[in-house]
């Protein structure tokens, strides 16, 4: 199974050793490019105590820039800086499917807002106005 986005193909590698889901997208061609999306689900259980264990969700995404031509002293190949995303949610193991739906509503809305928008893009916080 594969993943797109933006028009990058994020291709299934497997699970790793600690169960976390792995794709990769190789079309930069070379090992430094290649731009890594995870994922891992953790279920949560009744603690010891008897306290409810928050379930997690977590995704992660990692996007090296490579030199495509000599660079100073950087040759090709080389990474020369790195971005990094991660989304985390928390879910009590009591939460229901349609509490579950409203967040996955709320992230989708919040992603697609101005203001989400200007703090990846100009690097801006927002004022609240």
């Amino acid at each position: 199974m594969s993943i797109i986005l933006n028009s990058v193909t994020y291709n299934w590698v497997g699970f790793d050793p600690s169960g976390t889901s792995r794709w990769t997208a190789t079309a930069g061609g070379l090992a430094t490019s290649f731009s890594n999306l995870t994922e891992r689900v953790t279920i949560g259980t009744l603690g010891a105590n008897g306290v409810p264990q928050m379930s997690k969700v977590t995704w992660k995404i990692n996007i090296p820039i490579v030199a495509t031509e000599v660079t100073g002293s950087a040759p090709v190949g080389s990474v020369l800086r790195t971005a990094y995303w991660e989304t985390k949610a928390d879910l009590h193991p009591a939460s229901t499917l349609a509490e579950r739906t409203d967040l996955l509503a709320r992230i989708r809305a919040l992603v697609l807002t101005t203001d989400f928008g200007n703090s990846i893009l100009n690097l801006t916080q927002s004022a609240g106005t």
